[in-house]
């Protein structure tokens, strides 16, 4: 559910030119911001450091409402003209965010792709012409008041009539599942088959709209094990998408090479390959090549820049079907932001995609005799265990107990399933290649 006190994001396209233009287009929406109507954001936040480009893409993507401050400059600039302007009319189009074109100089636009735009001032007539600016100034944040309005209530009523469903539609639905899956020559499985048959079995699957965590102390195999369920899914033919904060986008390739292929994966990392090794690499090559697997390596993200990107992405392709975010420990949170799980949750919904998030455990677990990670573990990183509909844990007892009989084996701890029971799952574990392996086989 969206807060009624929800900030509209507002973004200003501008030419630099212009500056002192969007500095008092500013101070006159002053008084919205002060009452936490809107949030505004221009490229004169970017400080010391920052990737320019990933931080002005992310805005823009995530904006509910983008202000062109129109003029020969804005025209004559490349990146205003052809990246964010492009930007700001897809998702326009789209219905994702609302334009509005704010004519500040004199400049002919009639054939420009927010021509058809309503703007403002009145009558499109530029700012620099009017006799008292002040005038010009408040009527523009007077018309952008009236669309804050409606951007927010169509954000507060996402239970409108339009939304709602009646039993009766919702139960042909489910039952039309019902036929399809026994029809079907397929496992039966509801949501995404992870290749691991076991966990499939507990889950029904990987579904639209779900948040899985996966957590353990460090060096247990979390994220090979998220990239082999993301290999699954990408084989399958579906659209996959990998915010990889602690990999960068060449590591993550030679990893789900060498798992594809299943070959050690220091022969790929130091070119150690030896004559069985080629067709394995070649053969691999091909399954991941036509694959549809996006690969975000940014070092640190926040939640609005990883919505801003996978709706970006869900506009390109129709559809995004798994999220990887490999780590939670890598995630900013924005003041006043909902929790974590709540996010996450609320953006699988949003995207109607299923999200798997890996999370690193405090090492308070092994101050305790038996290792092995419980939901309470997870509470250290706040609500995710409330919000997730499925909590699994890796536990390798080898890492602990050199004597231990289950040598290169690791248990995937269900530990909650909103689908069914809990349950804990022993896997095959080749760490030279740092693949898992399900004792149970379809």
């Amino acid at each position: 559910m969206i807060n009624s006190n929800t900030e509209i994001n507002i973004f200003y396209s501008y030419a630099h030119k212009d500056e002192n233009y969007r500095e008092q287009l500013e101070e006159h929406l002053a008084i919205f911001k002060r009452q936490g109507l809107i949030q505004g954001w221009s490229d004169r936040k970017i400080t010391a450091g920052d990737d320019w480009k990933s931080a002005i893409d992310a805005n823009i993507q995530s904006a509910d409402l983008i202000l062109l401050l129109i003029s020969s400059s804005f025209i004559a600039s490349d990146y205003c003209y052809s990246n964010e302007l492009t930007t700001a009319m897809t998702r326009h189009e789209s219905g994702d965010a609302c334009v509005i074109p704010i004519f500040i100089r004199p400049v002919e636009f009639q054939d420009a792709p927010f021509a058809r735009i309503q703007g403002l001032p009145k009558d499109a007539k530029p700012v620099s012409m009017w006799e008292d600016a002040d005038l010009a100034w408040k009527d523009i944040a007077s018309g952008i008041k009236l669309k804050v309005a409606k951007i927010r209530e169509k954000k507060q009523r996402p239970s409108s009539i339009d939304h709602m469903q009646t039993i009766q539609e919702a139960l042909n639905a489910h039952v039309e599942n019902l036929d399809r899956l026994y029809n079907s020559k397929e496992q039966g499985f509801l949501g995404m088959q992870t290749s691991f048959i076991e966990l499939d079995r507990l889950t029904n699957g990987l579904k639209q709209g779900d948040l899985f965590i996966l957590a353990s102390r460090p060096s247990m195999g979390k994220t090979n094990f998220s990239l082999i369920i993301a290999k699954a899914i990408a084989l399958s033919g579906l659209p996959v998408i990998i915010f990889s904060t602690k990999l960068q986008a060449h590591d993550v390739s030679k990893r789900m090479l060498s798992l594809a292929g299943n070959i050690n994966y220091r022969n790929t990392e130091f070119g150690t390959m030896d004559d069985s090794d080629w067709p394995k690499l070649t053969h691999a090559i091909q399954l991941l090549v036509d694959t549809t697997v996006l690969i975000d390596d940014s070092p640190t993200l926040s939640i609005e820049e990883i919505r801003a990107r996978c709706l970006r992405e869900k506009i390109k392709f129709g559809a995004v079907s798994f999220v990887l975010i490999d780590s939670l420990q890598y995630i900013n949170l924005e003041k006043n932001s909902l929790t974590l799980g709540r996010s996450l949750k609320s953006l699988a919904r949003e995207l109607d995609t299923s999200i798997l998030l890996t999370s690193q455990l405090s090492r308070d677990i092994e101050t305790r005799i038996n290792k092995r990670p419980f939901l309470s573990d997870l509470s250290k990183s706040g609500d995710l265990a409330d919000d997730a509909d499925t909590v699994a844990f890796l536990y390798r007892d080898s890492f602990y107990n050199s004597d231990s009989p289950e040598k290169n084996i690791t248990e995937l701890i269900v530990a909650k399933n909103a689908s069914g029971p809990t349950s804990t799952i022993r896997l095959l574990h080749d760490p030279e290649k740092g693949s898992f392996t399900s004792f149970v086989h379809p």
